[in-house]
């Protein structure tokens, strides 16, 4: 399930949840992203959220049950508008 909100121009609000598992490799996993995302300049943008990973997985004497959760930020570049320009395109 994933949903996506633009309240403003240069902003963005996105949302993601899955689950899956059930003996298909792990036994139960689940996950979590809530974003909140600013648009910089037309080639920068400036993000963060919070990301949660539930997984239980119990195979050939080897157990993992964890619950991995955190802040993200990251800022990301993207020159292809920069290089078009350059080429004359």
């Amino acid at each position: 399930m994933a949903g996506t909100l633009e309240p403003a121009q240069s902003w963005q609000l996105n949302f993601e949840a899955d689950i899956g598992g059930f003996g298909a490799g792990s036994d139960f996993s689940s996950n979590l992203n809530l974003g909140i995302f600013y648009r910089i300049t037309d080639w920068l943008l400036l993000w963060g959220g919070y990301r949660g990973l539930y997984t239980n997985y119990d195979k050939n004497d080897f157990k993992f049950d964890a619950w991995i959760h955190g802040h993200i930020l990251g800022l990301d570049s993207s020159f292809s508008p920069v290089i078009e320009g350059w080429l004359g395109s």
